[in-house]
């Protein structure tokens, strides 16, 4: 008789385990627009990299197109960090893909691949014109042509 309640019981504790969520990304960086010494991060919901030591490898998981050479490590045990070796190609689109072929720590996956995508800016100009052109009158606040010669009252030349 004892048999038979320990029997439901042990069923209805298997019924109760269920499989880990989904493996999801909480984060990355860059978005959008970014500047060409950018660092990539991807920080996920949970440990993945059981130590420092990377359990999974970083280099297995993470891709970078256009192809950049560069350092991937783990940040921490839930951050991938990727430092490129010199700066980014400006105003190039990059795509970057962490693979599904991993598990985190409590055995979670990620559901596909995730991707992202950013640009890098090109040069941001200060100020100037275009070679070959002349400012507007009255823009660089004197008007004066340059290949114009002008008399300067009381100068050298009289």
């Amino acid at each position: 008789m004892r048999a038979l309640p320990l029997a439901a019981t042990l069923a209805v504790g298997g019924l109760a385990v269920s499989a880990p969520t989904p493996l999801r990304v909480l984060r990355f960086t860059p978005s959008g627009r970014a500047p060409a010494t950018t660092v990539v991060t991807v920080t996920f919901d949970r440990p993945v990299a059981g130590s420092l030591d990377a359990t999974v490898d970083a280099q297995r998981i993470f891709a970078i197109a256009p192809a950049v050479p560069g350092r991937v490590e783990w940040r921490d045990p839930i951050t991938l960090r990727f430092t490129p070796a010199a700066p980014l190609t400006p105003s190039t689109e990059y795509v970057v893909t962490v693979a599904n072929a991993f598990t985190a720590m409590d055995g979670s996956r990620l559901n596909e691949p995730y991707r992202f995508t950013f640009r890098v800016h090109g040069a941001v100009p200060l100020t100037g014109s275009p070679a070959g052109t002349r400012s507007p009158r009255g823009a660089s606040g004197h008007g004066v042509r340059p290949e114009r010669r002008r008399r300067v009252p009381g100068g050298a030349g009289r």
